[in-house]
């Protein structure tokens, strides 16, 4: 709840989300307890085909059809970051009215910049639930490679973004 007792409207944009993910990184669990407390709750959250849509109280779902990344060139993986990103933008612009707070799930920095462009929109306080490292995670899987121009790009786009919002956590 809000400090004054009132339930909060936040938005939460996950691109990893699902259980068709390797890592689901609690974010159903962190959404119900947002609901349990009262609170209004939108998710803007990527979808494989193969999920089943969930529905959970005081919560709205809007979804982004995108498969999972398994392979090709790093620009590839890279522009289906920026796809979820440029969806979630317009989604969450779209939603009516304002927000009280917006959570970035983190990975990835796309997604946290999504809900930073959102918040500005929405006249609302970004915050970051950061699970893990976006550009080492995606070294890790090799998806990019360390020390290309990508990763450096990458480096200093997460800079930025974890500057920009407070950490949150559940």
């Amino acid at each position: 709840m809000s400090s004054n007792g009132e339930p909060k409207k936040i938005l939460i944009v996950s691109q990893y989300f699902f259980s068709s993910s390797e890592k689901n990184y609690e974010v159903k669990e962190t959404i119900e307890k947002l609901a349990e407390q009262g609170h209004s709750i939108s998710v803007i959250a990527r979808k494989n085909s193969s999920d089943t849509p969930l529905e959970i109280k005081n919560t709205t779902f809007y979804y982004i059809d995108q498969e999972n990344f398994s392979s090709g060139s790093e620009w590839s993986y890279v522009f289906q970051n920026i796809s979820f990103m440029w969806k979630a933008i317009k989604i969450g612009s779209a939603i009516e009215g304002n927000f009280d707070m917006v959570i970035a799930t983190i990975p990835t920095d796309f997604a946290a910049i999504a809900a930073d462009i959102v918040a500005g929109k929405k006249g609302a306080k970004l915050y970051l639930d950061i699970k893990e490292n976006w550009v080492e995670s995606a070294v890790a899987a090799k998806f990019i490679n360390s020390g290309s121009p990508i990763y450096k790009a990458a480096i200093m786009l997460e800079k930025y973004i974890n500057k920009r919002g407070e950490k949150f956590s559940i």
